[in-house]
């Protein structure tokens, strides 16, 4: 029960923090699939192979963009966003996870 609620609250927080980041107006429901494609490219740095590895991730998180998470915390957001257990979260996964935080 506790992480199930510790992984919605950081849903509703990554999820705000992303729609700062690309200047959106309004809830997450307001992002398109085209804000969500750009945000997901400048997040994915490096290779660029269309997958968010767990330090790609961390270095967005960490960089204060999405707010104040400590490596706990987003060991436990990167395990709600990885649906299928791959070590990385590629764009499905990401507009998964992020669909989910417009219903919290």
């Amino acid at each position: 029960y506790l992480q199930k609620k510790q992984e919605r609250r950081f849903r509703t927080i990554f999820a705000k923090r992303i729609a700062e980041t690309i200047t959106v107006r309004g809830s997450v429901r307001s992002l398109t699939p085209e804000a969500l494609a750009e945000e997901f490219r400048r997040i994915d740095k490096g290779v660029q192979d269309g997958k968010l590895s767990k330090n790609e991730l961390w270095e967005f998180i960490s960089s204060g963009k999405a707010g104040e998470v400590n490596k706990n915390d987003f060991d436990a957001l990167f395990a709600a966003i990885d649906l299928d257990k791959s070590g990385s979260v590629d764009f499905l996964e990401f507009c998964a996870f992020m669909g989910r935080c417009e219903d919290e």
